[in-house]
């Protein structure tokens, strides 16, 4: 499993759906752990691999975690502390959302807008708990004389108002600075979100108008997933999917679109390196960043010693059909460690340790 692979957590009300949707989007697991890897689909890589016929085809990895499901009110005191430290680890936050069916898990009509209101709540509310536990802390500490808790005590009060006004502080406008001090303590609402409708089987490319206004309003983008429909998807052979496919008039299973999702919410962008007879590999990284700094996705030492960075786009290289014939196209290019690596670069970094 990559280490550095991107963690995503999926959250919801009971009955949302939510094992189901984790069971669709790792293909059921060989295990029975709440924590499961898939690979991230890229036809680049598929492209390099059939070119070159490595020994290894290494895709992106992205892993998904199923959390316990939170009922209305209970995220406080002990529970609240238990559900903040279960998702402390996750890169995101993807939150399921039952729009289908009379009734919710508290007999009430079901809601998609009332429901995600309440999830949203809910995490407010476990960082309000976070919050006025570590201000309790930072105030025994200014009490000691620690002139520099002022600093983080201010910090914790925005906070703290925000929060108060049922507000989640991804809207705070943080500085650097600020996020950084706040960095170890997990706050839920400073992670970004992604909502999973869960839909009926007669809408499933359709979430409800109503639920894709309200998150749009919050910032929030809506990916319709018919959990059902897709862990059958995901229990069948490869080649059984296309039939099954074709018959619901789905192009593609809900999986790869839940990722893009995911990579476009975090602004997540995937370079690959191939040509030699071991591997092809795709590497994700932040957009934006520099080609040393993206060395070191794949080992410290070859940032560490960057040269240079032999690069070629994808689209030029499909074009072309192999290095040699790039580079005597003029579009294999020698870049430098301030280069702004894009989506699909193919690389070789040439390093000096």
């Amino acid at each position: 499993m990559n280490t550095n692979a991107l963690q995503v957590y999926l959250i919801g009300r009971p009955q949302a759906g939510k094992t189901t949707a984790f069971d669709a989007l790792t293909d059921g697991g060989a295990t029975a752990s709440h924590r499961r890897v898939s690979d991230v689909p890229d036809t680049r890589l598929d492209y390099l691999n059939d070119v070159f016929k490595p020994r290894k085809r290494t895709p992106a990895e992205i892993i998904f975690c199923d959390i316990f499901a939170q009922k209305a009110g209970e995220l406080q005191g002990r529970h609240g502390a238990q559900f903040t430290t279960a998702l402390g680890d996750a890169d995101m936050l993807a939150i399921v959302i039952r729009c289908h069916g009379e009734l919710d898990v508290d007999g009430r009509p079901v809601d998609p807008v009332r429901a995600l209101d309440e999830v949203m709540l809910e995490l407010v509310v476990a960082d309000h708990s976070m919050v006025e536990r570590r201000m309790e802390r930072v105030e025994k500490d200014l009490k000691r004389g620690q002139k520099e808790a002022a600093v983080e005590m201010a910090v914790l009060q925005r906070c703290l108002a925000q929060l108060e006004a049922e507000q989640p502080l991804s809207g705070l406008g943080l500085e650097e600075a600020d996020l950084k001090l706040l960095r170890s303590f997990a706050l839920l609402t400073l992670k970004p979100l992604l909502v999973l409708a869960n839909v009926a089987e007669d809408a499933l490319t359709t979430p409800p108008a109503a639920l894709v206004r309200y998150g749009s309003g919050k910032g929030l983008r809506v990916v319709p997933f018919c959990a059902e429909i897709e862990a059958e998807i995901a229990a069948l052979a490869p080649d059984e999917q296309s039939a099954f496919l074709a018959d619901y008039g789905i192009a593609e299973p809900a999986t790869p679109r839940v990722i893009r999702a995911c990579y476009e919410t975090l602004d997540l962008i995937s370079f690959l390196t191939a040509g030699g007879p071991d591997e092809v590999r795709a590497w994700t990284i932040p957009r934006g960043t520099r080609a040393q700094a993206a060395a070191g996705a794949i080992h410290s030492d070859i940032e560490r010693g960057f040269i240079r960075a032999e690069t070629v786009a994808f689209t030029d290289f499909q074009a072309h059909g192999s290095f040699a014939a790039c580079r005597d196209a003029g579009c294999l290019r020698l870049e430098g460690k301030e280069y702004l690596v894009k989506d699909g670069d193919i690389i070789n970094f040439r390093f000096n340790v």
